[in-house]
């Protein structure tokens, strides 16, 4: 990691002497004002991390220590912090504290492009454990997109279109799941309320084609079992 001394700014774990594990985090204004802001929520019984809230209720202040793990310029700390929480593997209740695999998220941190892009590099190649995807199910789970949002996402969506590999992908992983009957309801009511208009001719091509080539591959099926 490029240290520059001079700089208050960078990545730092709270280790707990007792047992060692660690909270990773990075300071994007100065390693005193995050130190600062920690203790305080921590002592308040208010720390985003239950896992190190209950840790730091358990044992006590004096048995954990700030410790500045490199210091680099603000927009690097995002990616120096989750090569960090990679590398201590913070994300894993048996090593550490960090709620989160993923650096910055939710806490409302805008990553600008050329720190995704560095991030998704960095990344890149590394398989996802089952505890991690249970992890990111779990956070995720009964969060709610407010209308703003969903607006966006179908505008930036209109007029995309999938390659076949993607499609590919999408099918295999829908392939074999089962649906609740509250899903099934809720597909029912949306289905249900749609105003249905005559199709286009681009669309009954589509449609014509999909068809044609699922008969294709049943037909395929039944030759080869005989």
């Amino acid at each position: 990691m490029p240290i520059a001394k001079k700089l208050d700014t960078g990545v730092y774990q709270i280790l707990n002497l007792v047992n060692g594990k660690r909270y990773v985090g990075s300071a994007a204004i100065s390693f005193v004002k995050r130190w600062r802001d920690h203790k305080w929520s921590l002592k308040k019984n208010k720390h985003h991390s239950k896992h190190l809230q209950r840790a730091w209720n358990r044992y006590g202040e004096e048995n954990f220590e700030f410790e500045i793990l490199g210091c680099c310029n603000p927009k690097d700390c995002i990616l120096w912090e989750q090569k960090f929480i990679d590398k201590y593997k913070t994300a894993n209740r048996k090593f550490g504290y960090n709620i989160y695999p993923i650096a910055g998220s939710p806490l409302g941190n805008k990553l600008s492009k050329e720190t995704k892009a560095k991030m998704g590099n960095a990344r890149r190649g590394i398989p996802r454990t089952e505890e991690v995807r249970t992890k990111i199910s779990k956070a995720l789970k009964g969060f709610k997109v407010s209308e703003e949002t969903k607006e966006k996402i179908r505008k930036a969506s209109t007029g995309k279109r999938h390659s076949e590999e993607t499609k590919r992908k999408m099918t295999e992983s829908h392939r074999g799941k089962k649906l609740s009957e509250e899903h099934k309801m809720k597909l029912s009511k949306f289905q249900s309320g749609r105003k249905r208009g005559p199709n286009s001719e681009e669309t009954k091509k589509k449609r014509s084609l999909s068809l044609r080539r699922y008969w294709a591959a049943r037909r395929a099926e039944q030759k080869n079992a005989f």
